[in-house]
């Protein structure tokens, strides 16, 4: 397939509050543009776009898109079951060895997971004797999470009104994890609400989300996307917490995820506050309202898009086929915010050594080393691989 360039700048000033603290007024960081829903099959073929823009707020620090694509839209009737993921499992075992030694739980406990998928995380808590409870609207794992272990699931969006429901029905929480969940919903205050509100006295919180100083360092602009909504710092979700009498105790960043930063929040005053915090808070004073920081991380986005224009510019006028690799959100976002293409057909990927291109724009660059490698006889018979990010190259 032969890509159009489009290489106009659709910049626009962004008004919006702020998802923490309500402020008006937002700084904007990045402006993509509009662009689709990357991920429901309902708009696959929509014209439909939304503004993709990243904005942050000089009071409390969140970096956040400024537009909700409606819920309905967004709504998953399936997720990749995360049990098919190894180290996601085993990393879970650990943090909830390490929630079971420091809260002392046990047979009379309960703990909460929100997301919870097929029982990933939650099997370490039933397996220890503690009761479990998941809430989980992507029926078809709930339904493995029910069926290999055990462990049933609500079928809810959690928010404050949830949670006080199930406080009324007499479920109360040791823990509630909530791991890559706030950076996917509209309301923060809301959820942060319902945790306050379902957590015993002396509970916790253990919340895992895409930390803003990763995005800004290594220019992971196409981690936006309308299903993702909010970049955090410490200084934001310490505000967040804040507003609803919550404090974090204790922060770190994940082994497994890149990019993703892990705290734990209880009610102020129920836990001491670790030197984890004071450490990364004064670190954070360098840079997190420093709008150099933004600045610099726009027109790094900018000179990429342009790079990245200009080698696909000068290969489309040389007569080269070029062919795009990868169907990820990601992918759409850099697609539809550098102004290549959308709407492109898929294909298998055994098509790309029959077809033939002679550049490949590679899209789902985390996986790059095993595409690379899997991609051998392509590549052995002329093929190149245009990898974008986090600097344009040609393998």
């Amino acid at each position: 397939m032969i890509i159009e360039i489009n290489t106009t700048d659709d910049a626009n000033q962004i008004a919006a509050p702020c998802r923490i603290c309500s402020r008006v007024g937002l700084n904007s960081i990045l402006p993509l543009g509009g662009s689709a829903e990357a991920q429901s099959a309902a708009v696959a073929t929509s014209d439909a776009r939304w503004s993709l823009d990243l904005a942050w707020c000089p009071s409390c620090s969140l970096a956040q898109i400024t537009e909700s694509i409606p819920t309905d839209i967004l709504t998953r009737e399936s997720a990749l079951p995360a049990s098919a993921m190894a180290g996601v499992v085993l990393q879970a075992k650990s943090v909830v060895e390490q929630v079971c030694e420091k809260l002392e739980l046990g047979p009379e406990s309960l703990a909460i997971e929100i997301a919870s998928n097929d029982g990933y995380l939650l099997q370490w808590y039933q397996q220890a004797k503690i009761p479990v409870l998941g809430i989980e609207a992507a029926q078809d794992v709930a339904w493995i999470a029910e069926s290999k272990h055990g462990i049933g699931s609500f079928p809810d969006r959690f928010g404050l009104e949830f949670a006080l429901q199930l406080k009324r029905e007499g479920h109360c929480a040791d823990v509630i994890h909530a791991n890559h969940v706030l950076g996917h919903v509209a309301d923060l205050n809301d959820v942060v609400a319902g945790f306050a509100a379902l957590l015993k006295p002396e509970g916790m919180a253990v919340v895992e989300v895409p930390y803003l100083k990763d995005l800004l360092d290594e220019a992971n602009f196409d981690t936006i996307n309308h299903d993702h909504l909010c970049f955090f710092s410490l200084s934001s979700l310490r505000q967040l917490f804040g507003q609803h009498g919550m404090e974090i105790v204790d922060v770190e960043r994940s082994t497994l995820s890149t990019g993703t930063m892990r705290v734990f929040a209880a009610k102020t005053g129920a836990w001491p506050v670790q030197s984890s915090v004071r450490d990364l808070m004064d670190q954070e004073a360098t840079w997190v309202r420093d709008s150099a920081q933004y600045l610099a991380f726009s027109n790094r986005i900018q000179s990429l898009r342009q790079e990245l224009g200009q080698l696909l510019q000068t290969l489309k006028s040389e007569g080269k086929r070029i062919a795009v690799y990868g169907g990820s959100a990601k992918g759409n976002t850099l697609l539809e915010s550098f102004g290549i293409g959308s709407h492109l057909k898929i294909y298998d990927p055994v098509q790309l050594v029959e077809d033939q291109p002679d550049y490949c724009l590679l899209l789902a660059t985390d996986g790059a080393a095993e595409i690379l490698s899997e991609q051998h006889r392509y590549r052995e018979m002329g093929g190149r691989f245009i990898i974008p990010t986090p600097t344009v190259r040609i393998a």
